[in-house]
């Protein structure tokens, strides 16, 4: 319990609901999102997502799947070795441009390698799966350049590799704190 003069600060977390998918609170601090089209299901308006390949979902209102729960309430698996998650922030009041992105996800060797890269098929980052990696790593790629749009392309290079498994993306600039 806090006292008067108490100089504790009071820190709430709101994490993954129909309000947050929506974006009606988490918009003006955008960082966390989420390929909710992958998903077959609602976004937010200030971002969009596009894939080609077909992705499992499990979401937290759902418990028959035993696939764990991302940080959004949501999570995509997919077994399409030529999956792509594409996510474009939309012009409009806000500025979304970003030059680091975290990406929330499995890596294990039985995951596919994950080619980060812009819309033109620049290079941007790799992340290689690996046997002393599990579940809800955090890989990091710093940009040289502020971008609006940037694509995660699976790559499976040997058999074991069977699926892609994301659980959030966080795309920040250097003009905000990182996490």
């Amino acid at each position: 319990m806090l006292k008067k003069g108490d100089s504790t600060k009071l820190v709430i977390a709101h994490i993954g609901d129909s309000h947050i998918q929506a974006d009606m609170f988490s918009g003006k601090i955008r960082g966390l999102v989420f390929p909710y089209k992958a998903a077959k299901t609602n976004g937010p308006a200030d971002y969009r997502s596009y894939t080609n390949c077909s992705w499992d979902t499990k979401r937290v209102i759902a418990t028959s799947n035993q696939t764990p729960i991302g940080i959004s309430g949501i999570t995509i698996k997919t077994s399409c070795d030529t999956s792509f998650v594409r996510l474009k922030m939309k012009e409009g009041v806000l500025d979304y441009h970003f030059n680091r992105i975290k990406l929330i996800h499995e890596q294990n060797l039985d995951n596919y390698d994950i080619q980060i890269k812009d819309t033109s098929g620049k290079n941007l980052g790799f992340i290689k799966s690996s046997k002393y990696l599990g579940e809800y790593r955090l890989s990091n790629i710093k940009l040289d350049t502020l971008l609006d749009e940037v694509i995660f392309q699976s790559i499976r290079i040997d058999s074991s590799q069977t699926f892609s498994q994301f659980y959030g993306f966080i795309l920040e600039n250097s003009r905000v704190l990182s996490l």
